[in-house]
């Protein structure tokens, strides 16, 4: 017989009758993509979830990622520039996808007044970076 989340103590770390305290009515942060997408992998895969947040004027720096990365923009508006030209910018609320390998190359930049804050979650191959810096071609 399976387990409920929270059921087991060596599942999560809590007691059973704390169980009850537990709650999933507000999620770490949520977002909505417009795309219809897949995801695939070449071997094992590791997930990483991290939270960025950039400064006014700050910037990722170009660069590009092994394995796949799906974002959530917490707050503020992140405007994403492809190495080949093209311009997005991804507002609180919006969720969007960076595919993997050198031909995505790609910088986010907070042209903002106030803070982007960005949580990522990667499925990038087992012992890899989660991005490498480069040039844009």
């Amino acid at each position: 017989m399976g387990h409920v989340l929270g059921e087991r103590s060596d599942v999560i770390g809590r007691r059973d009758e704390d169980a009850d305290d537990l709650s999933y009515d507000r999620p770490e942060a949520s977002g909505t993509m417009a795309d219809r997408f897949t995801l695939a992998t070449s071997g094992p895969s590791e997930f990483v979830f991290q939270e960025i947040t950039l400064a006014p004027g700050q910037s990722t720096g170009w660069h590009y990622h092994p394995g796949e990365v799906l974002v959530v923009v917490r707050s503020g508006a992140l405007t994403r520039y492809e190495a080949e030209g093209t311009c997005s910018v991804h507002t609180a609320g919006q969720a969007f996808m960076e595919r993997a390998g050198a031909m995505n190359i790609h910088m986010g930049r907070n042209r903002g007044t106030t803070p982007v804050t960005l949580c990522l979650m990667y499925i990038k191959p087992v012992d890899s970076p989660l991005s490498i810096a480069c040039a844009p071609h």
